[in-house]
C-alpha cells in the first residue's frame, strides 16, 4: 500500500502535465470547477486552466506568447502597436488598446459606453466635457514635456531625448540649439483674408483676427472700420438719396431706408447732383480722393483726373491686346481699373521682379528700372508696374539694376 500513492500521483501529473512551475503558483491555491474558462495571465507569458479543482498556471514555451483572442499560446507576432498607440473605440461596448505590442480588446465595464471623441469608456448618456479643442495650442509642462490636445483631453507629451520644450514656441527643440524663427521684427504684416492679418510673433508668424466690424485692408494691412450704411425708418418725399461709399447708395422705399450695392461697372458718385448706381460718364465731376475706378467693357479703364471722370482706351494708351481689370481696394480702400496684357499675367499674388527698360526722348536715352508686383484681379492676376527708379547713368537690358 506505501507505493500505490506515488504511482498515483505519478499517473496524475503524466496525465494532467505537472511541471516545476506548476508547484511554485499552487502555493497559493485558487479552487476552480469545470465552468472555469482559460485566460490568458497579465504578461501573457502564459494562461491558466482549472486542473484537478485548483487554478493553474501555464508557462508558454519559449518563442511562444498567449494570444488573449484565442487564449492559448502561439508564436510571437511582428508588434502591432507601442506605448504611442492611442486606443480607439471599437463599438460601443469595447475599445482597441495596445498590450505587449497586439492590439486587444479592452471591453467597458457594465452601464458604460466608449465614447468615440476620447477613446474612454464613459457612464451612458454622460459625456464628458472637451477640456480642449483642435484651436487649443500646445504649451511647455516643464522643459521635458508639452500639454497638447489629444481626443478633447490635455495629454503630456514628452519630448525627444536631448531636446527641451521651448517656451516661446512650444516646441521640442536640441538643448542649445535655438530655432530657426520665421519672421523678425521687420516683417511687415500681411492681410489673411478679409479677416485676419498675419503679423510676427515670437518668431512665428500668426493669424491676428480683425476686430468685430472691421476688415483688412490689403494696401495698408491694418484692420479698418467697415462703412456701415444708414438704416432706420424714412419719409420718401423728403429723404434725400446718399452714397455712403462708391459701391453703395441709399433710398426711401416704403417708409424704410434701403441700401442698393451697385452692380459691377457702376459706382454711386457722391459728386454728382443724382446720388445713385451708375455706370460714370466721360466727364461727369468726380473726387480722387473717394472716386472707384471702374472698366467700361473690357478694354477701357474709367478714371478721375483732374476732377472729372476720364475715360483710358487701354490698347491706344499701352498697346494692342491691353485690357481693362479691376482691383478692389488697389490704394485707401478704392478699386483701381488697370490695363493689362495677358503676357504679364502671373500666378502669385505678391510675387515681383525688377527688369531695365529705357526710352529715347529728344536724341537721349534714359534708364531706368521698373519693379513689377504681381497683383489679383477680377480677372485675373497680372503684373503691374509699382516702382520706377531713375538711373544716373546707364541700366543694361538684361540686368536688374542700374550700373551707376
Amino acid at each position: 500500500m506505501k507505493n500505490r500513492l506515488p504511482l498515483f500521483m505519478c499517473c496524475l501529473c503524466l496525465l494532467a502535465g505537472c511541471s516545476d512551475s506548476d508547484s511554485n503558483e499552487n502555493q497559493n491555491q485558487i479552487e476552480c470547477d469545470n465552468s472555469y474558462i482559460t485566460v490568458c495571465n497579465e504578461a501573457l507569458t502564459g494562461y491558466t486552466v482549472c486542473r484537478v479543482g485548483v487554478i493553474t498556471n501555464i508557462d508558454c514555451e519559449v518563442g511562444l506568447t498567449c494570444n488573449p483572442a484565442t487564449n492559448t499560446c502561439e508564436p510571437v507576432q511582428p508588434s502591432q502597436c507601442d506605448e504611442n498607440t492611442v486606443p480607439v473605440c471599437n463599438g460601443k461596448n469595447a475599445r482597441k488598446i495596445c498590450k505587449n505590442g497586439a492590439l486587444i480588446d479592452d471591453p467597458c465595464p457594465e452601464k458604460t459606453e466608449c465614447n468615440e471623441a476620447t477613446a474612454t469608456c464613459d457612464p451612458v448618456g454622460e459625456a464628458p466635457a472637451n477640456e480642449c479643442d483642435e484651436n487649443t495650442a500646445p504649451v511647455c509642462n516643464g522643459k521635458n514635456a508639452r500639454k497638447i490636445c489629444q481626443s478633447g483631453k490635455l495629454t503630456d507629451e514628452s519630448c525627444p531625448e536631448k531636446t527641451e520644450c521651448n517656451e516661446s514656441t512650444a516646441t521640442c527643440e536640441p538643448v542649445g540649439e535655438a530655432p530657426v524663427s520665421e519672421c523678425d521684427e521687420n516683417t511687415a504684416p500681411v492681410c489673411n483674408g478679409k479677416n485676419a492679418r498675419k503679423i510676427c510673433q515670437s518668431g512665428k508668424l500668426t493669424d491676428e483676427p480683425c476686430p468685430k466690424n472691421t476688415e483688412c485692408n490689403e494696401s495698408t494691412a491694418t484692420c479698418e472700420a467697415v462703412s456701415t450704411p444708414p438704416s432706420g425708418e424714412c419719409d420718401a418725399s423728403s429723404y434725400t438719396q446718399t452714397c455712403p461709399d462708391p459701391k453703395h447708395h441709399t433710398y426711401c422705399k416704403d417708409g424704410q431706408v434701403v441700401t442698393e450695392e451697385c452692380k459691377s461697372g457702376a459706382i454711386c458718385n457722391a459728386e454728382l447732383k443724382e446720388k445713385k448706381c451708375k455706370t460714370p460718364a466721360e466727364k461727369d465731376t468726380c473726387d480722387p480722393a473717394s472716386f472707384s475706378e471702374s472698366c467700361y467693357g473690357d478694354a477701357t479703364a474709367l478714371t478721375c483726373e483732374d476732377g472729372k471722370v476720364t475715360k483710358v482706351d487701354c490698347a491706344n494708351a499701352w498697346g494692342k491686346g491691353y485690357k481693362c481689370d479691376i482691383v478692389e481696394n488697389y490704394s485707401d480702400g478704392k478699386d483701381a481699373a488697370l490695363c493689362y496684357s495677358k503676357k504679364e499675367n502671373c500666378d502669385t499674388p505678391g510675387d515681383s521682379y525688377t527688369r531695365c527698360e529705357f526710352e529715347n526722348e529728344d536724341g537721349y536715352d534714359q534708364h531706368y528700372t521698373v519693379t513689377y508686383v504681381c497683383v489679383q484681379g477680377a480677372v485675373g492676376n497680372h503684373y503691374y508696374a509699382a516702382e520706377v527708379v531713375d538711373c544716373k547713368h546707364s541700366c543694361n537690358k538684361d540686368e536688374t539694376a542700374c550700373s551707376d
